[in-house]
């Protein structure tokens, strides 16, 4: 029977040319880079950069800092999220570390110990301009 990485065929699996995956077991040790989604389930000593999504399974660990778009953590970051666009904690997900963010999701469940720094996206009210109003001389 022929293994499943040597089949012959016209049509390329779709979802084996998507995703990059570190299943459950596994441990790899240095920088991590992906073109593709990246699913960890196990656990990473080192930095992930990702040109798009990043995805730390209920079982996946990561010991370094995350680089990418897009990240969706339901397991454990000891680390700074570096993220441009949406992070998104959710389940039992364990982050220690800073997270860098458009945008932040958080579900109850989840255990953040550290800062979250969002860009301002538009001009908003200064301190200075806070405190005149509440001072009552602006």
């Amino acid at each position: 029977m022929p293994l499943p990485w040597n089949k012959k065929s016209n049509q390329p699996d779709p979802d084996e040319e998507q995703i990059a995956f570190i299943g459950q077991g596994t441990v790899l040790s240095g920088k991590v880079v992906s073109t593709k989604p990246l699913v960890v389930d196990g656990t990473i000593h080192g930095n992930i950069d990702c040109a798009t999504t990043v995805m730390v399974g209920s079982s996946g660990v990561v010991i370094g800092e995350i680089h990418s778009p897009m990240a969706r953590i339901s397991g454990r970051i000891f680390g700074n999220l570096h993220v441009t666009t949406r992070v998104e904690l959710i389940g039992d997900a364990n982050v220690q570390g800073d997270i860098f963010t458009g945008s932040l999701h958080l579900e109850p469940s989840v255990v953040f110990n550290g800062r979250c720094h969002i860009p301002q996206q538009e001009p908003g009210i200064s301190r200075e301009e806070v405190e005149k109003a509440i001072l009552g001389k602006g």
